[in-house]
């Protein structure tokens, strides 16, 4: 039997379900769930359930055969199951007859439906994770699978909006259309947004009297109403208002914060353990400042685990390395952008989302554009001036905050009031002028919109450097 990472993880479901996964969504057993809801991701070099079972094995009878039963329930249809037991061939039934007795962990995996733009994940959970299969027994083993309620959706934080967070099923963004959103949270959220591996929303304050971060758990927001926080903090560290220019979680669960007074924070992991609720924010130092910036926006990681700033209009990178200490020396690279014209036009970044292909795409508020950084510019040292190998300005005076790329690829940002719309890659690989704009291939309307002030997608598209990226 293969070795099973075991780590806390929050299943998120309306019902609150909880149980202990691995970082790829394996549950191993049921848990509490306050104590699976204090980890925002799954925890690296946790125990090893084979040794656990053998052991337990040990006190459970192997003589003679029995019959093992898995009945899987909550799927579609065309979603398949991912389960195991222990020392067993895969079962295409999941029933296993005239199998020697003793002891047999059951594990299940998150698993996934196939939609284009932003797919389902279901979490599981397993009423009887470890058996003991006595000579003769006819034993049965429940998997329940429930959607996390955050999948399948484009969230978006609503400024001036009917609500502070917004969310957009899947299906009701495949063409131009006006509709309502699906869920209408009145969260007081604001400044920027992101989604760590549960499916979990973490978002800055909408007024200077909120906490200046917060973690809606996704349970909270399987429908419209009014979430609260499971966490909820203060940074007395930060000295001015607004407090947040950007939010963006690390490979380790950590989550980074571009504040108003030049400077990058680490607020660790170790944080989160116990939920405070937002009517108990509690004050939080940060584990690592980075001060080398003068005028940062957005941030964003990359699959190196590098930190990419938009600051003072520049992209510049802080190489992984330099992200464990206190740190006050400028940037490792520092990329002036301008168009790749016979007489070069100066870009300004503000807002940053790489794509699955390690590209590096900005936004340029005054501008009313869209500009990509290719991969193979992104490295070395120091400070550069580069053009950009794409420029699409919109046809669109558009109130332009972090965009988002969904599984196919394509790039989902802000437009007008109350708009919101989608450039697919045949149009993203295509630079425009003010002349001849770029139009989106389709733009949402709703009433429930304000301004679409940032999105982000749960799970974020295969290969995005993203913690709420997945299989």
């Amino acid at each position: 039997m293969r070795s099973i990472l075991l780590s806390v993880c929050v299943i998120s479901a309306v019902s609150m379900a909880f149980s202990a996964c691995s970082d790829d969504g394996t549950v191993t057993s049921g848990g509490d769930a306050g104590a699976a809801g204090a980890s925002p991701m799954g925890a690296a070099g946790a125990p090893d359930a084979a040794g656990a079972a053998g052991a337990a094995g040990a006190r459970c009878g192997s003589a003679g055969t029995g019959t093992l039963q898995v009945v899987v329930s909550g799927l579609p249809s065309d979603v398949d199951a991912a389960v195991t037991v222990s020392g067993l061939m895969a079962s295409p039934h999941l029933v296993y007859d005239s199998i020697d007795a003793g002891e047999y962990t059951v594990t299940a995996k998150r698993v996934y439906d196939a939609d284009p733009t932003v797919r389902t994940a279901y979490d599981p959970t397993i009423d009887e994770p470890t058996l003991c299969l006595t000579d003769g027994d006819d034993h049965t083993v429940h998997v329940t699978y429930q959607a996390i309620p955050t999948s399948n959706k484009l969230w978006s934080l609503n400024d001036n909006g009917s609500a502070g967070v917004v969310g957009f099923g899947s299906a009701k963004l495949g063409a131009t259309a006006t509709t309502a959103a699906s869920v209408v949270a009145d969260a007081p959220a604001g400044q920027s947004l992101a989604f760590d591996f549960n499916g979990n929303l973490w978002t800055g304050p909408a007024t200077v009297g909120d906490p200046v971060l917060a973690r809606y758990p996704a349970a909270a927001l399987a429908a419209s109403g009014m979430p609260t926080a499971d966490l909820a903090f203060n940074v007395p560290a930060i000295g001015c208002v607004p407090a947040l220019k950007g939010i963006a979680l690390d490979a380790t669960g950590n989550v980074w914060l571009s504040t108003c007074d030049q400077q990058l924070l680490q607020i660790p992991s170790t944080a989160f353990a116990t939920p405070t609720g937002s009517d108990f924010a509690q004050d939080v130092a940060p584990s690592v400042t980075l001060s080398g910036v003068t005028a940062n926006e957005d941030i964003a990681f990359d699959s190196a685990g590098n930190l990419w700033v938009a600051d003072d209009g520049k992209v510049e990178r802080f190489d992984k390395a330099r992200l464990a200490s206190d740190d006050t020396a400028a940037p490792d690279l520092t990329l002036s952008v301008t168009t790749d014209d016979t007489t070069p036009k100066d870009l300004t970044a503000n807002f940053l989302a790489f794509d699955a292909h390690g590209n590096l795409w900005a936004l340029d508020f005054d501008g009313n554009g869209v500009f990509e950084l290719l991969k193979t510019s992104l490295s070395g040292s120091g400070a550069h001036t580069i053009a950009t190998s794409t420029h699409l300005v919109l046809g669109v005076l558009a109130l332009l905050a972090r965009p988002a790329f969904d599984d196919g690829g394509s790039l989902w940002l802000p437009l007008s009031t109350g708009k919101f719309g989608k450039l697919p890659p045949a149009l993203l690989g295509i630079s425009t002028d003010a002349g001849s704009p770029t139009t989106p291939a389709v733009v949402v309307s709703s009433s429930d919109v304000g301004s679409a002030d940032g999105f982000a997608f749960f799970p974020a598209a295969v290969g995005l450097p993203l913690p709420s990226a997945q299989p």
